[in-house]
């Protein structure tokens, strides 16, 4: 469910090696967001980063950048990258604390095919996201589920009673808050 007021402020383009990546300053009815989108030959992936958390995104770019320009050993490289592999591909808590966990949902039922950005755009319906995650294996592989975290509790709320059984990428899904022990 994309935004119909969705629109672009900025964009550019860039080359690297085999990937083209696009980097699109955009605005919707929620607000400034930054989306970089990756294209390699026919795949193409994206990431959503909502305009509140730039500055961080930017401070973690920036230390990852500076990580890459010490002079590590080819085994200290490695580790650094599985590390940074496996922190890319689940979440650190899935919980997360006390507050953010009353604001998050778990989204059964996607297909093995949908994007962290197909899931954010189907929710955004309900509210303001501060972050939308398909879940996956050691591999990589979609756990066919995700979590989404909204701003408020209303949300998560609105996005239970609204959005249970609507479908993503042709599969109906199923809403549940997140549950801590």
């Amino acid at each position: 469910m994309a935004d119909q007021n969705d629109y672009e402020i900025a964009t550019k383009t860039v080359r690297i090696e085999n990937k083209t990546i696009f980097v699109d300053l955009r605005q919707n009815s929620r607000g400034k967001y930054l989306k970089i989108s990756e294209k390699t030959g026919t795949k193409k992936s994206s990431i959503i980063i909502p305009a509140g958390g730039l500055d961080t995104f930017f401070t973690v770019l920036n230390d990852v950048r500076t990580a890459s320009d010490d002079d590590l050993g080819d085994e200290q490289q490695q580790i650094a990258t599985e590390t940074m592999n496996t922190q890319e591909q689940r979440p650190k808590n899935l919980y997360g604390d006390a507050e953010t966990a009353a604001n998050r949902v778990i989204v059964n039922n996607l297909s093995w095919a949908t994007t962290s950005e197909m899931l954010q755009e189907h929710m955004a319906s309900a509210g303001t996201i501060v972050e939308a995650q398909i879940l996956t294996k050691k591999g990589g592989k979609s756990q066919g589920r995700g979590v989404v975290e909204f701003s408020s509790v209303e949300e998560v709320e609105k996005a239970i009673e609204e959005l249970s059984k609507s479908e993503i990428d042709g599969r109906p899904i199923a809403i549940r808050k997140v549950v801590r022990d």
